[in-house]
């Protein structure tokens, strides 16, 4: 399996001076529901939050994780659309 990853969870989410080494991307099938379509959002910053949290010792990198959704149709952002934005944003990460 692959760790590059997407999630439109948004850039600023990220605490300041990470650049994620880790990429997740959350996948959904896509809803009409745009509640539906917004909680997977949330997910992502929610796991983004959480896995950047590094006050414990854990196996998380400890220059980040970045943490994106996508959906496989009928909602955006496509899966190739989030993980292109993703390694676009943060470089560092390892493809």
């Amino acid at each position: 399996p692959s760790t590059a990853t997407a999630s439109t969870a948004h850039p600023s989410r990220r605490k300041p001076n990470q650049n994620p080494t880790l990429g997740i991307l959350l996948i959904d099938h896509g809803s009409k529901r745009q509640a539906s379509n917004d909680h997977l959002r949330s997910l992502a910053n929610m796991y983004q939050n959480a896995l950047n949290d590094n006050d414990d010792d854990d196996e998380i990198p400890k220059d980040g994780v970045a943490v994106r959704a996508a959906h496989m149709e009928i909602a955006t952002p496509s899966i190739l659309t989030s993980l292109r934005e993703m390694l676009k944003e943060n470089r560092s990460i390892e493809r």
